[in-house]
């Protein structure tokens, strides 16, 4: 039913349906992503959680860069793998997966990029800045009704809360494609379709594991789970991305793109230790 009503508020608002065109991409960017699908390759045999982590390790030490997608006039589909933050990170290594699982021995880079246009786009659409998935939480049920993740988050000790999601129509002069709403017909566009997503975003309750209660459903997680901070913002779902990680000293980390440190991390604090309020947690299958 919210699928549905989804797709017709942003048909009603003009949202249009075309392909793109090319790549924003380097020649560097497209070597790691092919090396680390072939890393993949060698271990497909193996769960996809296990790939996940395999992914993220081969991601360490990768420079932290925000705003990658938000650069130039118009809206791209831009793939970068030597330089990520948080969520992107998380994508890269998620879609790469996706590759590998389609084609084997056979996933190549364009697969790849096909793979993120699906999964970064409403409906692969790639024109404007509102096509694309900016709350995580949509990012994610959309790949749950796809089949391609699990929401673990209920079945493992989770709860349900109010938090309604806001933070994009609300903070506007913070997003360049959406301040000059009351002026420029693309922005109003954008403006309202992202009004709209939010919400459909909240026709479902919002779900998190407390921080008090992580250490106690740690043996439910694997590595390369995908971890979703729960945001303590208004108006905002998810405050940080990254992957579970069982350390060698046994205890359950954070793998993530670190903005503090600059670089893709394994954390020096526990994912029990990690968040301000909690969790959600997402296997890829």
């Amino acid at each position: 039913m919210v699928p549905k009503l989804f797709f017709s508020l942003l048909i009603a608002l003009g949202a249009s349906f075309t392909s793109f065109s090319q790549v924003v991409t380097t020649a560097d960017d497209i070597s790691k992503a092919e090396l680390i699908m072939g890393k993949m390759v060698e271990n497909q045999s193996r769960s996809s959680s296990d790939l996940m982590a395999i992914g993220g390790l081969l991601m360490l030490d990768t420079p932290y860069v925000a705003g990658t997608l938000d650069n130039g006039d118009k809206e791209q589909l831009t793939i970068y793998t030597t330089k990520t933050d948080c969520i992107l990170m998380v994508e890269t290594v998620f879609n790469m997966v996706q590759s590998v699982r389609q084609a084997g021995a056979g996933a190549d880079f364009k697969r790849f990029s096909e793979n993120v246009r699906m999964s970064r786009y409403r409906d692969g659409i790639v024109e404007h800045y509102s096509d694309r998935i900016h709350y995580t939480t949509e990012w994610i049920r959309q790949k749950e009704a796809r089949g391609l993740v699990k929401d673990l988050t209920m079945d493992i000790g989770g709860i349900t809360y109010y938090h309604p999601i806001s933070y994009m129509s609300r903070h506007i002069s913070q997003y360049p494609q959406l301040a000059s709403a009351a002026t420029d017909p693309e922005a109003a566009l954008n403006l309202s379709v992202i009004k709209a997503v939010e919400n459909v975003l909240n026709y479902e309750s919002l779900c998190y594991i407390p921080k008090a209660d992580i250490y106690s459903i740690e043996p439910m997680i694997k590595s390369g789970d995908i971890i979703c901070i729960i945001s303590d913002t208004p108006g905002l779902d998810i405050a940080h991305v990254g992957m579970a990680f069982w350390r060698s000293d046994g205890k359950l980390g954070f793998l993530h793109a670190s903005m503090k440190a600059g670089k893709v991390v394994i954390d020096e604090e526990t994912l029990a230790q990690y968040p301000k309020i909690g969790i959600k947690v997402i296997r890829v299958l």
